[in-house]
């Protein structure tokens, strides 16, 4: 499993690096600043599978958008208890709330 670096400018510089190996000749200088902002600002990684090159323009993969929300989601310390609280709520039939009749 690759590893996202801590450093937004380390993160930048493996992405260029890599980048320009799996793309040779069609990385241009406003492909390398949009890379350096997001690798930047979002940390995002070529490597990991985070940024995809398509047609002169950079896509954030569902995978990069994923590792972005654990990186920005706030941490709440009853969050496991909701999601049981939430099953102990659920119906005779998996439903919240009252029982659905047939």
């Amino acid at each position: 499993m690759t590893q996202r670096l801590s450093d937004g400018h380390g993160q930048f510089k493996a992405n260029l690096r890599l980048a320009k190996q799996l793309w040779p000749n069609q990385i241009q200088e406003l492909q390398v600043r949009a890379l350096k902002a997001l690798s930047s600002r979002y940390l995002f990684s070529v490597a990991a599978g985070d940024l995809q090159y398509l047609e002169g323009r950079w896509y954030v993969t569902h995978a990069g958008l994923l590792g972005l929300a654990i990186l920005v989601a706030p941490v709440h310390p009853r969050r496991a208890d909701l999601g049981e609280e939430r099953k102990s709520n659920a119906g005779p039939h998996g439903h919240q709330g009252r029982d659905v009749q047939a």
